[in-house]
C-alpha cells in the first residue's frame, strides 16, 4: 500500500506552486491598483498640478497594495502550502496525516475535506487489505500445520486432536468437531472436538445419524459443505445446549470422491463469521483430513490382512484334509465366514447357482436378506466371464452375470471381487468379496485370491483322485464283465451282470440293450431296465427312436439338457414318456454294428458327461465282441489277463516307498510281465531341461546309467517329444520311421513307445518301453501301460514325499542332537564346538562357524570352526561388515545364493559360492552369529533358513546361560580366594606376618613376581591427633 501511495506524485504541472500563485495574485492586485491609482494620479495632477499630493496619494496606493498583496498571500498560499505538504507526507506513508482547514466554507475549505475523505477511505482499505492478508496467512500456516502433522503424526486421533486444536486457537472459533462416520453409512460420531463443551460431547459419545435433520447429517449424507451465517436462521441447525453462545456454524464433508469418511464442524459467537475463504480453507482442511483418514486405513486394512493371511494360511490344512468336493467347499465357506468382508459362496450346479455361505463378520450390510438356495443362471454367461479370472468391479458393472449382480446389488455391495474357483479348466463356484464405503484392490483381495488358488488345487486333486477311482472302477467293471464273459454260458446272466456293473461306475438309471439284426434289419429289445424294472419291448423297424440313431451314424450320443427339442433336431419322435438325460453307444465289432447300450434318466437333466460316454463306449465296444463272435472272447480274456497283471504290477508299486527300489521293480515287471525288450523310466531334472534315465532293465540299461543318459525335453527324439508335450507316442515300426534314431546298445529295437508319467499337468517323466517285433504294442495293453504309467507318476510323488518327510524328520532329529551336545558341554568352548560339528553333520558337509559379539557389540569373533582354514580362527569381523556383520547389524537372517554378485562378501574361501548367516539373539540381545557356507549356488533353502534359525534361538539361549555359569563360577572363584587370603591372614600374630602373608597371597592371586606394601606412620600432635 505504501508502494501506492509513493507513486503519487503532485507535479507541476497538476497543482499550482507558491511562486505561480503569488505572480498571478501580485499581477491581479498591480492590474487591480496601479490601473485606479494611475487613473486618479493623473486625474488629480491635471487637476491641481500639485506634485506632493500626487507623490502622498500613490505612497498611500501603494501601502494599501502591500496590505491587500500580505492579506490574499495568508488567506490563499499559505493553506495550500499546507495541503501540499500533507499530501506529500501521506504519498510517504503517512496515513494519519490529515489537511487543515476543513472548517473554511470557500474552495480551500472544498479541497481539504476531500483530501480527507479520500484518506480516510484509502487507510481503511490499507487495513481492511492487511486484516484480509493476516487471516489468509493464518489460514495457509493453519492449513501447513496440519499438513505437517500427516507427516509427523502416527496417530490418527493425535491429527485429528491437532487439527481441532489448531482451528480454535488460530481462529478464535468457539468449538470445533470432527465427526467420522462408520462402515454402514448411517451414524456420525465425534472423533475430536475442541471448545469449552469438547469433554462432555466426547464423554456422551456424541453422534448423528446421516442424513438426520441437522447440518452435520445433512453435510454427510449430500457430500458439501453448509454454511449457517445466523443459526437462528437455518432450519436445520441443531441446538446443542452445551453450546448456547453459538451464533454461526460451518460444516465441510470430509470425502475422497463420492465416499464421505466424515465431517469437519465449526462454530462461532459472531453472526456471519465465515466468509467464502474460510469455508475454502475448511475445504482444503477436510482434503488434508480425508487423505490422512485413508492412509490410517490402509494401515490398518495391510495389518488386518497380514493376519487374515495367516488364518487363511492355516486354514488351508483343513481345506487340504478335505476327502470330498463338497467337504472342501463346506469347509471354504466356514472359513469365510470370518472375513473382514461380506462373502457369499456360491456353487456352480448343472443349470443353477447354489448358495452355500453368505456371512458379514463386520457387520457391514443386511444378512437377513433371505435369498433361494438355487438360483436360476446361465451357466454358459458365467463360465465365460470367469475364464479370464478375478473380477474386481462396481455392482452396476454390466459384465457380471445378472444373478450374481442382482445378489451384491441385494446385498448393497458398492464394490464387489468375484473370485473364481476351477476344478481343472472347470468352473466349479465363485467367491464374492464385498466392500461398503470402499474400493477393493488386488492387494486387498489377494489372500482370498490365494485361498482360491488352493481350494481349486485341492479340487483339481479330488477330481483327479475321483477321476482315478472311476478308471479303476470302470476297469474293474471291464475286468468283471470280462471274467463274467469267460465263466457264465447263460446270455440273459451276462446281461444282468453288464447292468450291475454299469450301475456301479455310472449310477442307477435306466439300461437298455438294443441288438440289430442287419439281415431283418429290425432292433429288438432283450433287456431293458426301465423305470426301476424289467420290461419287455418289441422288435421294431430300423428307423424309429434314439437307438436307430445311434445304429444309422455308428456314433455314440449323449443329451442331457432340453432332451425333447435335440431329439426333434435328430428327425426322432419320442414316444411315451421322455427321458430328460439320454447316453447311448454303438456296439460295433469288425466295422459292423451289432446292437447298441443305452442308459438314461427319467428326472433330471445333465445326469451324464463326457467321461461316461467315454466309459460308455468302451463297455459297448466291448459287449459288441461278446454278442459277435468268439474271437472278440479271447481277446477280452487276454484283456483280463493284461489288467490282472497291471494290477500286480501296480500293487507291487504301491507297496514301496523307496524311489530307486520303486523304478527298478516297475521297469522289471513291465518287461517280464509285458514280455517287452526293453524298458526304462526317464525323469525330469530339477531345471526342467533334460529328462534323464533314471532306471532301465538289461545290461544296456545299466550301461546307460553309468554314462548318465539323458534327453533334451522336446528334442525330435520319442522321449525328447513325450517329456515336452506330455503326449503318447508309439513307433509301431522303427524300420519305416525316417525319424527314429536307433540307440546302438539296443540293436534289435523293431517297435518303441513312450507314456508321459503326469500328475495333473505336470510331467514327471517318460515310461520307454521297446519290442523287438513290429507293431508289438496293442491299444488294450498301452491303456493298461498307461496307467501303470499314471500309478507310477503318483508313486514316485509320493516318494518323493516319503524322502522329503523322512529328510525333513532327519534335520530335526539331528537338530535336537546338536542342541542336546551344545547344552551338555561343560564350557561354552565345548558347547559351540559341537554346535558347528553336528550343523556340518547335518548340512552335509559345508563350512560352518560361530562368531561371537564382543561386549560392546563392534566385533565378531571367531569362536567355533569347522571345514575353514586354521587361520579363521584369529578372524574379527566389524559389525556391519560382511554378510555375517550385516546379519548381526540388521539382526535377521541373510541368505545369498551367490556371493560373487553380493558387494558385502568378505572372501575367506575362493570355492565358496553360497553363504547363511543367522543373528544369535537372546532377550533382545545381539550374542553372535551362526554362518555356513557351500560351494554350490543356490545351495539353502528357505527350510535350511528354518532350521538354522531354531537353532540359532537354542543355541543364543545356551550361550546367555553358559556366560551366566561362567560369572557364577568366577564370583564363587573369587570368594573363595579372597576367604583362603583372609583366613591366613587372621591366624598370623604379628604386623610383620600379616605383611608377609598378604604380600604372597597377592602375587599368586594377580600372578605377580613382586609385592610392595608400605606402611606410613602417622606423627601425632600434643592432643592425639593426626597432624
Amino acid at each position: 500500500m505504501l508502494t501506492i501511495f509513493k507513486r503519487i506524485r503532485f507535479q507541476k504541472s497538476n497543482f499550482v506552486s507558491r511562486r505561480s500563485l503569488t505572480g498571478i495574485l501580485v499581477r491581479a492586485l498591480l492590474l487591480l491598483t496601479f490601473i485606479p491609482l494611475i487613473l486618479i494620479a493623473g486625474a488629480a495632477f491635471a487637476r491641481t498640478r500639485d506634485l506632493p499630493f500626487t507623490i502622498l496619494l500613490v505612497i498611500a496606493t501603494l501601502l494599501t497594495m502591500a496590505i491587500v498583496i500580505v492579506y490574499g498571500t495568508s488567506r490563499i498560499v499559505r493553506p495550500l502550502d499546507n495541503i501540499k505538504a500533507v499530501i506529500e507526507k501521506f504519498t510517504e506513508g503517512d496515513l494519519s496525516s490529515r489537511a487543515e482547514g476543513g472548517e473554511r466554507k470557500d474552495e480551500i475549505g472544498e479541497l481539504a475535506r476531500a483530501f480527507n475523505q479520500m484518506a480516510d477511505e484509502m487507510a481503511g482499505l490499507y487495513r481492511s487489505l492487511e486484516m484480509k492478508v493476516d487471516d489468509r496467512t493464518r489460514q495457509v500456516r493453519t492449513a501447513a500445520e496440519v499438513a505437517q502433522s500427516l507427516t509427523s503424526l502416527t496417530s490418527l486421533d493425535d491429527l485429528l486432536s491437532k487439527t481441532v486444536e489448531l482451528l480454535v486457537k488460530q481462529f478464535e472459533f468457539y468449538e470445533a468437531h470432527i465427526f467420522m462416520i462408520d462402515r454402514a453409512s448411517k451414524t456420525a460420531s465425534l472423533r475430536a472436538a475442541r471448545g469449552p463443551a469438547a469433554g462432555r460431547l466426547l464423554e456422551r459419545g456424541h453422534r448423528f445419524d446421516v442424513g438426520s435433520g441437522s447440518i452435520i447429517g445433512w453435510v454427510s449424507a449430500n457430500n458439501k459443505p453448509r454454511v449457517a451465517s445466523d443459526v437462528s436462521e437455518d432450519p436445520i441447525h441443531f441446538k446443542n445446549e452445551f453450546l448456547p453462545e453459538t451464533k454461526a456454524e460451518a460444516s465441510v464433508p470430509i470425502s475422497v470422491g463420492n465416499l464421505v469418511l466424515g465431517v469437519l464442524d465449526v462454530q462461532s459467537v459472531n453472526a456471519g463469521a465465515f466468509s467464502p475463504e474460510t469455508v475454502v480453507m475448511l475445504e482444503t482442511l477436510a482434503s488434508q483430513i480425508a487423505v490422512a483418514i485413508q492412509n490410517a486405513g490402509l494401515v490398518e486394512t495391510t495389518q488386518v490382512n497380514f493376519q487374515e493371511l495367516s488364518r487363511l494360511y492355516r486354514a488351508t490344512r483343513s481345506i487340504a484334509e478335505s476327502k470330498t468336493e463338497q467337504e472342501i467347499l463346506e469347509v471354504s465357506g466356514k472359513v469365510l465366514r470370518d472375513a473382514p468382508f461380506p462373502v457369499v459362496l456360491v456353487a456352480l450346479r448343472e443349470n443353477d447357482l447354489e448358495i452355500l455361505t453368505i456371512a458379514d463378520a463386520p457387520n457391514i450390510v443386511d444378512t437377513t436378506i433371505e435369498f433361494q438356495r438355487y438360483l436360476s443362471a446361465d451357466m454358459g454367461q458365467i463360465k465365460q466371464v470367469f475364464q479370464v479370472g478375478p473380477i474386481i468391479t462396481d455392482s452396476g458393472d454390466s459384465r457380471i452375470p445378472s444373478t450374481m449382480l442382482e445378489i451384491v446389488q441385494r446385498l448393497g455391495f458398492d464394490s464387489a471381487a468375484y473370485l473364481p474357483i476351477h476344478r481343472g479348466s472347470e468352473l466349479a463356484a465363485v467367491i464374492i468379496l464385498g466392500a461398503k464405503r470402499q474400493v477393493l484392490t488386488n492387494s486387498l483381495i489377494q489372500p482370498y485370491i490365494n485361498l482360491a488358488d488352493v481350494v481349486s488345487a485341492n479340487l483339481e486333486m479330488i477330481s483327479l483322485v475321483s477321476g482315478n477311482t472311476k478308471r479303476a472302477n470302470e476297469l474293474e467293471a471291464l475286468s468283471s464283465i470280462n471274467q463274467a464273459l469267460t465263466t457264465t454260458q447263460d446270455i440273459s446272466n451276462f446281461y444282468t451282470t453288464l447292468h450291475e456293473n454299469v450301475r456301479t461306475v455310472i449310477g442307477d438309471y435306466s439300461f437298455t440293450i438294443a441288438l440289430y439284426d442287419e439281415q431283418k434289419n429290425t432292433v429288438s429289445i432283450p433287456y431293458n431296465f426301465y423305470d426301476n424294472k424289467l420290461t419287455e419291448v418289441d422288435p421294431f423297424p430300423l428307423g424309429e427312436g434314439l437307438a436307430s440313431v445311434l445304429i444309422h451314424t455308428r456314433q455314440p450320443l449323449l443329451l442331457v439338457h432340453d432332451t425333447e427339442r435335440q431329439a426333434a433336431l435328430l428327425g426322432v419322435k419320442v414316444i411315451g414318456r421322455p427321458a430328460r438325460s439320454w447316453m447311448g453307444a454303438p456296439m460295433i465289432i469288425q466295422d459292423s454294428v451289432v446292437g447298441a447300450l443305452i442308459v438314461q434318466d427319467l428326472e433330471r437333466e445333465f445326469m451324464f458327461n463326457e467321461s461316461d460316454l467315454k466309459f460308455f463306449k468302451s463297455l459297448a465296444d466291448q459287449v459288441a465282441g461278446v454278442i459277435k463272435n468268439a474271437r472278440l472272447l479271447d481277446e477280452s480274456t487276454q484283456r483280463s489277463l493284461q489288467l490282472e497283471i497291471a494290477a500286480d504290477i501296480s500293487r507291487d508299486i504301491s507297496g514301496s516307498l523307496n524311489l530307486d527300489e520303486l523304478l527298478v521293480k516297475a521297469v522289471t515287471l513291465i518287461r517280464e510281465r509285458f514280455d517287452f525288450y526293453h524298458a526304462a523310466i526317464f525323469l525330469i531334472d530339477a531345471p526342467a531341461e533334460f529328462a534323464v534315465i533314471r532306471e532301465a532293465t538289461g545290461d544296456a540299461g545299466q550301461q546307460m546309467k553309468r554314462m548318465g543318459h539323458r534327453i533334451s525335453i522336446g528334442s525330435k527324439s520319442i522321449v525328447g517329444f513325450v517329456s515336452g508335450r506330455g503326449e503318447r507316442l508309439v513307433v509301431n515300426d522303427t524300420s519305416k520311421d525316417a525319424t527314429y534314431f536307433a540307440n546302438p546298445l539296443l540293436p534289435n529295437t523293431r517297435a518303441e513307445a513312450a507314456l508321459p508319467m503326469k500328475v495333473g499337468e505336470r510331467i514327471l517323466g517318460v515310461l520307454d518301453i521297446q519290442s523287438d517285433h513290429p507293431y508289438a504294442f496293442t491299444e488294450d495293453n498301452l491303456r493298461s501301460i498307461q496307467l501303470l504309467s499314471d500309478q507310477l507318476a503318483i508313486a514316485v510323488v509320493n516318494t518323493e514325499l516319503f524322502a522329503e518327510t523322512q529328510e525333513h524328520l532327519s534335520q530335526q532329529r539331528l537338530l535336537h542332537h546338536i542342541t542336546a551336545t551344545a547344552a551338555s558341554g561343560t564350557t561354552l568352548e565345548e558347547a559351540l564346538e559341537g554346535a558347528v560339528n553336528g550343523l556340518q553333520v547335518t548340512l552335509g558337509g559345508d563350512r560352518v562357524a560361530i562368531l561371537l559379539a564382543d561386549r560392546t557389540e563392534k566385533l565378531l569373533e571367531v569362536m567355533a570352526v569347522v571345514g575353514y582354514s586354521e587361520d579363521v580362527a584369529n578372524l574379527k569381523i566389524p559389525i556391519g561388515t560382511g554378510i555375517s556383520g550385516s546379519a548381526a547389524l540388521q539382526r535377521r537372517a541373510l541368505r545369498i545364493n551367490d556371493v560373487t554378485k553380493d558387494s558385502r562378501y568378505i572372501q575367506i574361501s575362493p570355492n565358496t559360492r553360497s553363504e547363511l548367516a543367522v543373528p544369535l539373539i537372546y532377550r533382545n540381545e545381539l550374542l553372535g552369529v551362526i554362518n555356513v557356507e557351500s560351494e554350490k549356488v543356490e545351495a539353502y533353502s528357505d527350510d535350511d533358513e528354518e532350521m538354522l534359525g531354531t537353532l540359532g534361538g537354542s543355541l543364543a539361549a545356551i550361550i546367555a546361560n553358559a556366560r551366566l555359569l561362567e560369572q557364577i563360577r568366577e564370583k564363587a572363584e573369587r570368594d573363595r580366594t579372597i576367604y583362603e587370603i583372609t583366613g591366613k591372614i587372621r591366624k598370623s600374630t604379628d604386623i610383620q606376618t600379616i605383611l608377609a602373608t598378604t604380600a604372597t597371597e597377592l602375587n599368586k592371586v594377580v600372578g605377580a613376581r613382586r609385592t610392595k606394601i608400605e606402611i606410613t606412620p602417622q606423627v601425632l600432635d600434643p592432643d592425639g591427633r593426626a597432624s
